[in-house]
């Protein structure tokens, strides 16, 4: 084996470790994970590994994928499963409106801090769902927003912000945002594994193995409120860039693509492998 090859396979080890542990912890046996792999590699080979100018064929997908034509012919026939995408969505879009509640000066009280709006009119609720959630209707974000605890309504009949952070009640939709931040964290790293005349994206990350226990709540503490400091000000620079935020400013673009940021802490006791 090559040492190219080599570092692949550990790298793979690595990166399993912890879903390898979900998946037992959820109960998921290797049965149901292997065909989900199964039907990874023929999707992405039937999407984005065709040859210039020809068709996609289950011949060629078989041979790339390293599965039987029996198998490939079976995968592409299979009808797909929900997509976690549309939590995602929702996600975002509450969690737009969440940050621009506390962003943007006229959502905002004399102190700077997120003012309680009227649910209509100028500088309402409704005004702020309108501009940052795209076309969904403010009753639907507000009922998500309820849902998980981050406005209330009050008897002014007016909202109030309880929480600016975008954290869902229950363990499925948890899984699928984390889900997300882990495949946008692994599409940067294969951007930078494979790059040719491009620029790097930036990827990152402090780590020291010595850390005393006793300073571990400090410094967790202290690094999550640094985080959010960060995040809210990558959060006013790509809001401003982005089309559907600023119609009338940027109205001459007409190719978008998606961007972020993201910052994450981790730990692990001494002899933990992963």
């Amino acid at each position: 084996m090559s040492k190219e090859s080599s570092t692949l396979t550990n790298g793979i080890l690595l990166i399993m470790r912890p879903l390898v542990r979900l998946l037992l912890k959820r109960g998921i046996a290797f049965g149901a994970f292997s065909e989900l792999v199964k039907k990874m590699y023929v999707d992405l080979a039937d999407s984005e590994f065709s040859l210039p100018g020809k068709e996609q064929s289950i011949g060629r997908i078989a041979t790339i994928s390293g599965l039987t034509r029996k198998d490939v012919g079976r995968l592409l026939n299979e009808v797909k499963a929900p997509s976690i995408e549309n939590i995602n969505q929702n996600h975002n879009r509450a969690a737009r409106v969440l940050t621009a509640w506390a962003r943007e000066p006229e959502y905002n009280d004399e102190d700077g801090e997120p003012a309680e709006l009227p649910l209509r009119g100028d500088n309402s609720f409704t005004e702020l769902v309108k501009r940052f959630s795209g076309d969904v209707a403010a009753s639907s974000i507000s009922d998500e927003l309820i849902r998980i605890g981050a406005i209330e309504t009050t008897t002014k009949n007016r909202v109030k912000l309880v929480k600016n952070a975008y954290i869902p009640p229950n363990e499925s939709e948890k899984l699928a945002i984390g889900c997300q931040h882990i495949s946008n964290l692994m599409n940067t790293v294969n951007h930078n594994i494979q790059l040719d005349d491009e620029l790097p994206l930036f990827e990152r990350s402090v780590a020291y193995n010595s850390i005393p226990k006793a300073s571990r709540e400090k410094m967790r503490a202290t690094i999550s409120e640094l985080s959010e400091k960060y995040i809210k000000e990558f959060d006013k620079l790509v809001a401003k860039n982005d089309i559907r935020l600023n119609p009338q400013k940027l109205r001459d673009s007409k190719k978008t693509c998606r961007i972020g940021v993201g910052l994450y802490y981790f730990e692990k006791n001494e002899g933990q492998d992963d």
